[in-house]
């Protein structure tokens, strides 16, 4: 299909005017359960179509910010789209109840949510007790009960309500007193 004859421009300054609406499977006309196949070849085509390179020679600077906006989007939809992770989380998210705000797969949010997982998964939070904490660790390996012990209660001095370390800190205690192997 050739966008650049003048008899699809008004259709395309009319998607680029509505695309924000679209989700990424509306994009790339897809549906939500395509291939990856069915995925690479809607993106291939749309953006061999579609391409700004192709519009250059064109006068008309409204079609071309137009293209340059479709172009963006369809880029966008693949580059998530083709990321298994992204794509599950993208679905959900479009197929939830805050469809709207949800269109555009926000990269700051993902990479919030996974700081904030890390987060959560860490045992200490302040930078003495992270480096206590591998210390720590090390000693366990190596069944260093006393000097695990030591550290964890330097470690219970950082992070006074830590209850991860308190609970360790008595496994290890029983353990340097031979009282469970």
């Amino acid at each position: 299909m050739d966008y650049t004859d003048p008899s699809y421009h008004p259709q395309l300054k009319q998607l680029a005017a509505t695309i924000d609406q679209l989700d990424y499977y509306e994009i790339l006309n897809l549906q939500q359960d395509a291939s990856t196949a069915q995925l690479k070849e809607s993106y291939f085509s749309q953006s061999r179509a579609l391409h700004p390179d192709r519009f250059y020679h064109l006068p008309d600077e409204e079609l071309k910010t137009a293209i340059h906006k479709i172009y963006k989007r369809i880029t966008e939809a693949y580059v998530i789209l083709k990321d298994p992770q992204k794509r599950a989380k993208y679905t959900a998210d479009v197929n939830g109840p805050q469809r709207q705000e949800k269109l555009r797969f926000n990269e700051a949010a993902e990479e919030e949510a996974k700081k904030e997982q890390e987060e959560a998964r860490e045992v200490c939070k302040t930078p003495k007790g992270r480096k206590l904490w591998r210390t720590v660790e090390q000693d366990l390996r190596d069944e260093k009960w006393d000097a695990a012990y030591r550290n964890l209660q330097s470690i219970s001095l950082w992070e006074p309500g830590n209850p991860t370390i308190a609970e360790l800190k008595a496994t290890v205690d029983k353990k340097r007193k031979g009282l469970t192997k």
